[in-house]
């Protein structure tokens, strides 16, 4: 009886693992928006979506033009849609468990209406 309860929980465990039932590193995206004349941007709000229809979340440049996000791995959309005076840009990456990416997002001025 001892034998096989040991044997159904060695054999649960290895299922969970195999499943990938465990945890993921969560992946670090760190990102600079700067403008057509390579000027850092701050305050500009940029959104991170998992994609394909997960979770949204929003992080906001700091003085330097940069923020830094800790991430699920998975592929993202990163936006920046209400920069006044900018057109919106949109991005895609993908990001690997445990991964550190940096990535840059240059502005460019809307055209006047």
């Amino acid at each position: 009886m001892l034998l096989n309860r040991i044997w159904l929980v060695c054999t649960l465990l290895a299922a969970l693992a195999a499943t990938g039932c465990r945890p993921q590193t969560p992946a670090t995206l760190h990102c600079t928006v700067d403008d057509e004349a390579l000027h850092l941007l701050p305050a500009i709000h940029v959104t991170l979506r998992k994609l394909p229809s997960g979770p949204t979340s929003s992080v906001q440049t700091d003085q330097g033009g940069a923020f830094e996000a800790r991430l699920a791995p998975g592929r993202y959309s990163v936006s920046v849609t209400d920069a006044p005076g900018y057109a919106p840009v949109e991005r895609h990456t993908e990001l690997d468990p445990g991964e550190i990416q940096w990535m840059a997002i240059r502005l460019e001025h809307a055209p006047s209406p």
